[in-house]
């Protein structure tokens, strides 16, 4: 832990050090004071970018709320839609599919036996199980049930045909609301990606007009920005030519309080070379022994856990040990309880059991008929 915050450190202490040097050491990156026209114009760009992005978001909560209300009005057309085909199906089932119109009604009906007639009113009534008045052969009804049972299959077969007609007719009529549904759909939905697409070429035109603005605000800005660039630069030159700063006069690199003037300063002096090179060596004296300290106590640190890995290994090895001698212990335990078990069972079988009944010894149970 402590070589890794060493380690961060250094490097952070490194970083700092190379970034002073860049600073004062290189003419190109140095700069004195602020350039108040290069903020202001990043304050106008970044403006600019945050007007733009403003509206991409605008754009995008507007799409997002038309595309909202369409899924509603969908969601609210397919609700009505499936309301009244249900509406539909509750009151076909309560016209057409009563209990009492059902081909099997008379099994369970609850009225049946008040609706029966009297048994054997008339001669030609069929007869009643207890009451055999007729032979094997009679069929005195045959015309007549020949007549109903045409007349039963004519209305049966009629009304199939009712039934099948009133099916076709109610699915034709199903199909045709289904389509009419589906193209109200196909024309609502026409009609917003239209309104959608008139909105998009708005925005393109928009983005173009806006665009077209920035580009001829970015190309005058450019414009100034090389006029004056050429200005400072001709300035520069002539501060060069004609001030101290490619003189090697080092008086010129000072003020009259005796600070140092970085534009002009050429470089140390002999004696504050020594003064540097003295603090170069102490710091690596300084990193040596802070190295040799470290390793001591790494070198510590793993005699401590070589320590506490052999008194582990010992734990282990003696709870072995006595899981062994335990399990010996117990297994002795096992083996004498069984030997003890042993002997019981054979003194049960042997001595105990040894009279066995015979089986006229069972045969005398039983004998009276009672």
């Amino acid at each position: 832990m402590a070589m890794v915050l060493w380690d961060e450190d250094f490097n952070r202490r490194r970083i700092s050090e190379e970034s002073r040097r860049a600073r004062i050491f290189d003419a190109k990156q140095r700069q004195i004071g602020l350039d108040i026209e290069t903020l202001n114009r990043q304050v106008h760009e970044n403006r600019l970018a945050r007007d733009k992005q403003m509206e991409k978001e605008k754009l995008f909560v507007e799409t997002a709320r038309r595309n909202d209300k369409l899924a509603l009005h969908t969601q609210f057309q397919e609700k009505k839609i499936m309301q009244e085909e249900h509406k539909k199906m509750d009151e076909f089932r309560m016209t057409s599919q009563r209990p009492e119109h059902g081909r099997d009604f008379d099994l369970y009906d609850p009225d049946g036996k008040k609706k029966e007639f009297p048994l054997r009113t008339r001669a030609r009534d069929e007869c009643p199980v207890s009451g055999i008045q007729k032979m094997d052969g009679e069929d005195l009804n045959f015309e007549d049930r020949q007549r109903r049972q045409k007349n039963q299959y004519q209305d049966l077969l009629l009304q199939q045909i009712e039934e099948r007609r009133m099916q076709s007719g109610r699915q034709r009529a199903m199909e045709n609301d289904w389509e009419n549904r589906l193209m109200r759909q196909d024309n609502y939905g026409l009609k917003l990606s239209c309104a959608e697409l008139g909105n998009r070429k708005d925005a393109s035109l928009t983005l173009h007009d806006l665009n077209r603005n920035l580009a001829f605000q970015q190309r005058e800005r450019f414009i100034q920005q090389k006029a004056s660039e050429e200005a400072e630069n001709l300035k520069e030159i002539e501060f060069n030519v004609f001030g101290d700063l490619l003189t090697e006069n080092p008086t010129a690199a000072r003020t009259p309080m005796g600070r140092v003037l970085v534009d002009r300063w050429k470089g140390m002096e002999k004696a504050q070379l020594q003064e540097f090179y003295e603090g170069q060596r102490r710091q690596i004296d300084e990193k040596q022994k802070k190295l040799e300290r470290e390793l001591f106590e790494k070198e510590e640190w793993n005699k401590y856990i070589l320590g506490q890995q052999n008194d582990s290994r010992y734990l282990d090895e003696r709870a072995r040990q006595l899981r062994l001698q335990f399990s010996k212990s117990l297994q002795m335990e096992n083996q004498q309880l069984a030997r003890e078990q042993r002997q019981k069972n054979d003194y049960m079988n042997k001595v105990v059991y040894s009279n066995v009944p015979s089986k006229e010894f069972f045969d005398q149970f039983n004998t009276s008929s009672r």
